[in-house]
């Protein structure tokens, strides 16, 4: 129950950014981040290492670029269209890579798992807006290519398959699609109310057990969410939230 894990974590950047307009009023904005990216994680109590190292040979050299190109054009009645392209990263959070049991009751817990590497993302993405006179729509196409994505697993346990343990782990790729849309609406002065639905399918796959056989999953999930929003007076904000969210696809199905 008990661990000591000791973690160095750098991520030295660059960056550069231009805009400007083109032809038919169509403006752009393209720029380029550099990252060195460096981790080591050390169990000290089990004698366990972990670590990754971006950029480290030429072959990885993609693992620290990160582009990015947004084109937008306004149109008449408040419009505007947008077509954006990037490639993003997204790096595990502090609970997926720390190495403790969590429980959740006798059958079920979670351990983090220090092996997990960041995933990125090339992006594609094409937006409707129309501003109202009082509030707002946003609809959005897009299209995602996942390189090595986080996903949650859940296995029996080695020591008692009663025992269900949950973690995450890296995939191979993934490939995500889907159709999301935002309204917000202020009925009057004080009062907002905003809803956001998505719509999307997802292919995965990976190895849970390195050696065993390559899984594949796909299928399709949505989620939905919704806010209330009024203002009092003397800077007093209250918040009705809902929200729903389908099964998700995961590397060994559905949950």
């Amino acid at each position: 129950m008990s661990n000591r894990y000791v973690i160095d974590d750098m991520v030295n950047a660059a960056y550069v950014n231009y805009s400007a307009k083109t032809f038919w009023d169509i403006g752009y904005q393209a720029g380029l981040r550099f990252e060195q990216s460096y981790y080591a994680g050390n169990i000290t109590d089990q004698n366990k290492k972990f670590s990754y190292n971006y950029p480290s040979t030429s072959d990885d050299i993609l693992k620290s670029l990160f582009p990015a190109i947004y084109f937008s054009k306004k149109l008449k009645k408040s419009q505007e269209v947008q077509l954006n392209f990037s490639r993003k990263i997204q790096r595990p959070n502090f609970f997926q890579l720390m190495p403790f049991v969590m429980f959740a009751d006798k059958q079920n817990y979670r351990i983090g798992n220090p092996e997990l590497k960041p995933e990125f993302k090339n992006i594609a993405e094409a937006n409707y807006n129309k501003i109202f006179s009082k509030g707002s729509y946003l609809a959005s196409g897009y299209f995602r290519y996942e390189e090595q994505p986080i996903t949650d697993v859940a296995y029996p346990s080695p020591t008692d398959p009663t025992v269900l343990v949950n973690t995450s782990i890296n995939g191979d790729n993934a490939i995500r699609y889907g159709f999301e849309n935002t309204f917000k609406w202020t009925f009057f002065k004080n009062l907002d109310w905003t809803v956001n639905a998505n719509a999307y399918y997802i292919y995965i796959k990976g190895k849970v057990v390195p050696t065993e056989p390559e899984v594949k999953t796909e299928g399709y999930a949505w989620n939905a969410k919704t806010t209330l929003s009024y203002k009092f007076p003397k800077n007093i904000t209250l918040q009705v939230n809902g929200n729903y969210e389908s099964p998700k696809i995961l590397l060994l199905g559905v949950c």
